[in-house]
């Protein structure tokens, strides 16, 4: 199987999963959770193996609102440790202050979730980064910020 039909098939999964078993994913179905508040959001994910570590996946987010980029969360899964990292979340300036930062890590852990990941962590956030997550329910624990999925 090639790479893009791998990262085909996972889109469409992910939808499906989202659109059947995830009420409040409304962003994949063209509905605004709050149509007051929050921009139209459409979502696309990706998965690759991870070149540097064998056993892991890097997992992609990204966030489009009327077809322009509003912002991205990336990160990785290790499955044989159900463990889970959240490297990057970044939200485009025009986006910014929306909920858009909000929904995106959402997604990532729900995804997490899918996956049976029991632990996240993040390491070196910037400060809006590290603001959202612990507002998220991340708290830190070393060095790292970390959420249990429950």
């Amino acid at each position: 199987m090639t790479q893009g039909l791998f990262n085909s098939m996972m889109t469409i999964l992910l939808a499906k999963f989202m659109l059947n078993d995830v009420p409040h994913a409304a962003g994949i179905t063209g509905k605004a959770d709050n149509p007051h508040s929050m921009p139209l959001v459409k979502y696309s994910l990706s998965q690759e193996p991870d070149e540097d570590l064998p056993l892991a996946r890097i997992i992609r987010i990204e966030a489009r609102v009327a077809g322009k980029y509003a912002g991205v969360v990336a990160g990785r899964i290790y499955t044989p440790t159900g463990t889970g990292t959240i490297a990057a979340i970044t939200v485009s300036e025009e986006f910014r202050r929306k909920g858009i930062g909000t929904r995106l890590l959402g997604k990532i852990l729900e995804e997490y979730k899918r996956e049976g990941i029991k632990r996240v962590t993040a390491t070196w956030p910037s400060e809006e980064g590290e603001m959202l997550l612990l507002k998220y329910g991340f708290r830190e624990e070393g060095e790292a910020l970390v959420f249990d999925i429950l």
